[in-house]
């Protein structure tokens, strides 16, 4: 999507910057835990030690609807590519089942994916990290095989048709680069873990 409707082939140039704008956030937590003591890299115990109980409410509380929103996010994303995988066979039934509801199709199978996570997570940090462990595993590999196999696919005239290398400018770019920033959050989990 970033490639392209924001910032073209350029949107390379948007991952580098989302991940150097991650990696400051990733120092950021880093900081907070060895700059005040006994408070383990949080955002919501930094708050709390250095600004008061009412603003660190208001982080916990923030920190809350980010987590909320990142599962809707990753839960709705894993649906839509298993749909996807069935030509869209889950969606249409889904929509024939139970209609619509303001607006949209309840979507059960991101439902069901966040209860079994929560699931797991339930289950304790040793077995939700290897668990993690393994799926990065999988994602890493798949990239390495995605980026092997599409250097045997790669076409030039992209870069020099359709508005050449950055069609949108800088500007697409930066703007690429806070679109692709939300695939970089939770360095607050690390830093906390």
């Amino acid at each position: 999507m970033v490639a392209r409707n924001v910032a073209g082939p350029a949107v390379i140039f948007s991952f580098t910057i989302a991940a150097i704008a991650s990696l400051f956030s990733g120092v950021c937590y880093a900081e907070f835990g060895v700059r005040v003591p006994h408070t383990t890299g949080s955002a919501y115990m930094y708050s709390y030690v250095t600004v008061g109980e009412f603003i660190a409410f208001v982080i916990g509380w923030n920190m809350v609807l980010e987590y909320l929103i990142g599962t809707a996010a990753g839960s709705a994303a894993i649906s839509a590519c298993i749909d996807a995988l069935y030509g869209g066979a889950i969606h249409h039934t889904m929509k024939q089942t139970f209609g619509t509801f303001v607006g949209h199709t309840p979507d059960l199978m991101a439902a069901v994916i966040t209860i079994l996570m929560t699931i797991l997570l339930a289950t304790g940090v040793k077995k939700s990290l290897m668990f993690n462990n393994v799926l990065n595993l999988v994602n890493f590999g798949v990239w390495i095989i995605i980026v092997c196999s599409s250097v045997f696919y790669i076409d030039f005239d992209n870069w020099t048709e359709h508005g050449g290398f950055a069609p949108f400018g800088w500007s697409g770019m930066l703007n690429g680069a806070a679109t692709c920033f939300y695939a970089f959050i939770g360095f607050d989990i690390i830093a906390t873990t």
